[in-house]
């Protein structure tokens, strides 16, 4: 007889992104938290950062978060933490 199968299913969540200006996103993410994603024209105040900087600080964040957690795990004291993020736009499609 085979074993019953177990089927897990996972909490889908979902998020927004918002047309303000050709050049300016609102996004919304899953727990309400808002922030504005923006390619500023030549002369243009920047009002946030451009779609691939938010995905550079977004992997940097997860990292930083993941050794952090690992860290405190393993009862170090953790005051401060950094991380420096460096990253290079291919060229091209």
């Amino acid at each position: 007889m085979a074993a019953p199968s177990i089927r897990r299913t996972m909490a889908v969540k979902k998020a927004t992104v918002e047309m303000l200006a050709p050049n300016k996103l609102l996004a919304t993410g899953y727990s309400g938290a808002k922030w504005i994603l923006h390619t500023p024209r030549e002369g243009e105040r920047r009002e946030g950062p451009s779609p691939f900087e938010s995905v550079v600080l977004a992997a940097g964040g997860c990292t930083a978060l993941d050794v952090i957690d690992i860290l405190r795990r393993q009862r170090e004291r953790v005051e401060s933490f950094r991380i420096e993020l460096e990253s290079e736009r291919a060229k091209g499609p």
